[in-house]
C-alpha cells in the first residue's frame, strides 16, 4: 500500500477532504486532452529522422503541418505524400535552415559533445522560463521540452566525423550506446504526442530513454501566494 494511503487512513485531519479534493482535481487535469483537429504544427528538420516522425504523428492525429527543412527534395516528397493522404493544403513545405542538429539529446551532459550539451541545457531553462511567464501573464500558451536520449538518426550513423576534436571519446560514446540502447524516431514522436495533447503539462522536461520515460523534477519557480 502506498505511503500516502496509509497516512490518510490512520491520521484523519480536517484537511483530509481538501487533500482528496485536490488529488481528484489533479487527476482530472492529467486526463484532460487537447484535440489536434484544426491545429497547425510547425516542425523544423521535418524531412527526415525525428522531425519526420514528429510531423507524421501530428498529421495522423488531425493537425495540419508546416514542414521546415533544408532538404527540399525530401521535404517536398513528404508534403506530397501527406497531402495525397488527406487532400491539398493539409501539409506545406518551406525551405528553411535553422542550423539545428538532430543529435544525441538529453538532460544529462554528453561528454563527447560539451558545447552541444550546454545548448540543450539552455533550451530547458528557456522552456521553463517561458512556461512560467506565459502562466503569470495569462497568455494561454504551454511550453515543454522533449529530451530524448540516443536516437537512431543519420547523425548518429556518422558519429565519428561529427565528434570533431572529441574523436578521442568515440569509444566511450559507443559504450553508452551499447549499455543504454538507442531510440527510434517513432519512440520520440509518441512522447511528443503526450506533451502536446495533455493540457496539464507546462514547463516540463520529458526524458525519453530506452529503459523508460520520466518527467524531470525541478524547484518551483512560481511566486508565493500573498
Amino acid at each position: 500500500m502506498p505511503a500516502h494511503t496509509c497516512i490518510q487512513s490512520l491520521t484523519r485531519t480536517p484537511q483530509d477532504s481538501q487533500a482528496r479534493s485536490t488529488l481528484s482535481t489533479r487527476t482530472a487535469q492529467k486526463k484532460k486532452k487537447m484535440s489536434l483537429e484544426g491545429k497547425v504544427a510547425v516542425v523544423t528538420g521535418a524531412a527526415a529522422g525525428i522531425g519526420k516522425a514528429l510531423s507524421e504523428i501530428l498529421f495522423k492525429n488531425g493537425a495540419k503541418v508546416v514542414l521546415l527543412d533544408v532538404n527540399e527534395s525530401a521535404g517536398k516528397s513528404l508534403m506530397e505524400a501527406l497531402n495525397k493522404e488527406k487532400g491539398q493544403d493539409s501539409a506545406l513545405f518551406l525551405s528553411c535552415d535553422v542550423q539545428l542538429e538532430e543529435q544525441l539529446k538529453g538532460i544529462k551532459p554528453l561528454l563527447s559533445c560539451p558545447v552541444y550539451s550546454a545548448t540543450k541545457s539552455g533550451v530547458i531553462g528557456f522552456t521553463r522560463a517561458m512556461a512560467g511567464a506565459s502562466t503569470m501573464a495569462g497568455f494561454g500558451i504551454r511550453f515543454n521540452a522533449l529530451c530524448p536520449a540516443l536516437v537512431k538518426t543519420e547523425l548518429l550513423a556518422h558519429l565519428t566525423e561529427k565528434l570533431g576534436q572529441f574523436t578521442i571519446l568515440e569509444e566511450p560514446t559507443r559504450q553508452l550506446l551499447d549499455k543504454y540502447g538507442v531510440l527510434s524516431p517513432s519512440d520520440v514522436a509518441e512522447c511528443l504526442l503526450e506533451l502536446v495533447t495533455d493540457e496539464s503539462k507546462n514547463g516540463e522536461a520529458y526524458m525519453v530513454c530506452p529503459i523508460g520515460n520520466m518527467y524531470a523534477t525541478f524547484p518551483s519557480i512560481e511566486p508565493e501566494a500573498k
